[in-house]
């Protein structure tokens, strides 16, 4: 399986015009695990989602809140939000977009059983 941010891009352009308002595309699914582009836009509405999330800032620049904590994201930043918890992309560059990789239970995975090698993502 693969997808490309530059086939992703166009095929949300395509659907929603050009800048694209809040979009996603698809690319690729196996079990629980997806793979999309985001691309939110100032003002669209960002709801929770019902499994645990990986973003990967494709492009651009924004601030996320997450857990009550705002930060800065840009190309190359990777960031995780728990299933349930709100989280909301703001202050977007135009070029923002996110690779969002979804997988497990609605709910999220429980923590791992500690001692674990995942001990520090579970923190």
């Amino acid at each position: 399986m693969k997808a490309s941010l530059a086939d992703l891009l166009s095929q949300i352009s395509a659907q929603h015009g050009s800048p694209a308002k809040q979009a996603i595309a698809q690319g690729f699914a196996h079990g629980t695990m997806s793979l999309s582009l985001y691309t939110p836009r100032q003002g669209e509405r960002q709801e929770a989602r019902d499994q645990d999330a990986v973003f990967i800032i494709a492009s651009g620049s924004a601030e996320i809140d997450l857990d009550c904590a705002s930060m800065s994201v840009k190309m190359g930043d990777a960031v995780f939000a728990r299933a349930g918890k709100e989280h909301r992309f703001s202050d977007m560059s135009e070029d923002f977009a996110a690779w969002v990789m979804l997988w497990g239970p609605t709910g999220g995975e429980a923590p791992a059983i500690s001692p674990s090698v995942f001990a520090a993502i579970d923190a």
